[in-house]
């Protein structure tokens, strides 16, 4: 059983090109998820399907009902589930409730259930069920185009504020489009934040809505607009005591409609209780294959890949340049970029030298107690792939699936030289031999493969064998693990 907050969306700007031959339409649009939020219960069952929703008036099937249905479809392995809907976000305001809740089913499901499905076919999954529902697999500051399935991350300008209003007023978005086809093309201003080409069609189909529309965009806020196809309006600030300020005044004015103050998520749904996270933990020597395959399993079960072997780097990269390591300050982000102390060095970390002072930075207690540390908050809460030397038996020793890659050193030392495009490999052999005495012999942390870990040789092995050879010991594990096995 797993609790999921779902959250809402803004669209922060909406512009619609056109009506494409498919009947939909296409859009072009910044979206923003917020933390005004359904709440799921979900749990696995033996049979049956059972979906319960406080939702009145319900227009057609509850898209939590559909998103559970295609998911226990596409995993072709039997079983049911019970879902009870808790609904907080507002229907027909344009906040895409409907379709984070569907979002939430399918990214729970999958987790409850084994097999895990790819990413890649989640996103299908939710694009056939709605427009809406991609972006909030994703969920944080978006550029949302196509029908509303293509999703970019993009970067939050800054720490935003939003006063939401929702008038007592439904606005179906499929009467909005057709007034919108209906109407004749019109010269609406800019088009940047703020901007949503459905407000007229909106105005037009609903003229009760033009004194909340006036009311929003005279609270001061930096910029203001209406979301989706309606009915909900919103103003954006950088305080917080400005927002609240501008909440009391819109409740004041209009008692009959649903005023709050939102923050910005940076991801779609949140857990609440229950369920864990998959962790992944792929240890081995230098030139062995792990990130080749951290990065092929993170893409398969939908997780954050993270190299740690880049953090040792980059350390070794910052005490050759002379800092001290309490100066060292370093981020990962979510691209495996690497960030130290605020300049992005990913590009400078694969050169021999700098492997050098890797591996001897790594000898070091202090410097891998204060990374071991940031690798065990960056796998907080999420479902991660992590590779390094240590990982399976310090960074995550309660990691799902444990794997050990082998190889022998000629082999690995002939995997790096072709990297670096060199054509002989004995000074690369010598460097891994070296490395490797290092990384197993060092009193921290040494390079040893846990005693739960699966090794994989990858020896003469191409890596589409041993990708497929790991993608079914992690379905496996995963299974036993959803069974209680």
């Amino acid at each position: 059983m797993m609790r999921v907050r779902a959250f809402a969306k803004l669209n922060l700007s909406l512009r619609v090109v056109g009506l494409r031959e498919d009947g939909f339409h296409e859009i072009e649009s910044i979206v923003q998820t917020i933390d005004l939020a359904d709440e799921l219960v979900i749990s696995s069952a033996e049979e049956g399907l059972i979906v319960e929703n406080d939702l009145e008036g319900l227009r057609g099937k509850d898209l939590a009902e559909v998103a559970a249905a295609r998911v226990l479809d596409a995993k072709g392995a039997g079983g049911g589930a019970r879902i009870r809907v808790a609904k907080h976000i507002p229907s027909g305001a344009g906040l895409g409730g409907g379709s984070s809740d569907a979002a939430a089913v399918l990214r729970t499901l999958d987790r409850l259930m084994a097999p895990r499905l790819p990413e890649s076919q989640l996103h299908q999954l939710g694009a056939s069920i709605g427009s809406d529902v991609p972006l909030f697999l994703v969920g944080g500051r978006l550029r949302v185009t196509g029908r509303g399935e293509c999703v970019e991350t993009i970067e939050v300008p800054g720490d935003e504020v939003y006063v939401l209003l929702v008038p007592p007023i439904h606005c179906d978005t499929a009467e909005i489009y057709r007034r919108w086809d209906a109407l004749p093309p019109a010269d609406q201003g800019t088009k940047g934040l703020g901007h949503n080409d459905l407000l007229a069609p909106a105005l037009d189909v609903h003229p009760g809505l033009s004194r909340y529309h006036a009311a929003v965009r005279a609270v001061g806020g930096r910029y203001a607009g209406m979301s989706g196809s309606g009915s909900s309006f919103f103003a954006v600030f950088v305080g917080r005591a400005e927002a609240a300020d501008a909440e009391a005044r819109l409740r004041e004015m209009f008692p009959e409609a649903f005023v709050c103050v939102c923050s910005p998520t940076s991801r779609g749904q949140e857990v609440i209780e229950g369920g864990g996270c998959v962790k992944i933990a792929i240890d081995g020597p230098a030139g062995s294959g792990k990130t080749s395959l951290g990065r092929a399993l993170a893409e398969e079960f939908g997780c954050r890949f993270v190299s740690t072997g880049q953090m040792y780097r980059a350390v070794g990269m910052a005490l050759r340049r002379g800092l001290a390591l309490e100066e060292i300050e370093l981020e990962v982000t979510e691209d495996e970029r690497l960030i130290m102390n605020g300049e992005d060095v990913s590009d400078q970390l694969h050169t021999p030298e700098i492997d050098q002072a890797s591996s001897e930075v790594a000898t070091i207690p202090e410097v891998r107690a204060r990374l071991v540390a940031q690798q065990q908050r960056i796998a907080e809460g999420i479902d991660i792939v992590m590779e390094g030397r240590d990982i399976g038996t310090v960074v995550l020793p309660d990691a799902d699936v444990k794997i050990f890659l082998a190889a022998r050193p000629g082999e690995r030392a002939r995997r790096r030289a072709l990297d670096r495009g060199e054509e002989k490999i004995d000074q690369t052999l010598r460097e891994i031999i070296s490395r490797d005495h290092r990384d197993t012999s060092r009193e921290v942390g040494p390079l040893n493969a846990a005693t739960d870990a699966t090794i994989i040789d990858t020896d003469r092995k191409p890596l589409a064998e041993v990708i497929s050879e790991a993608i079914h010991l992690v379905k496996e594990r995963l299974g036993r693990r959803c069974s209680g096995g």
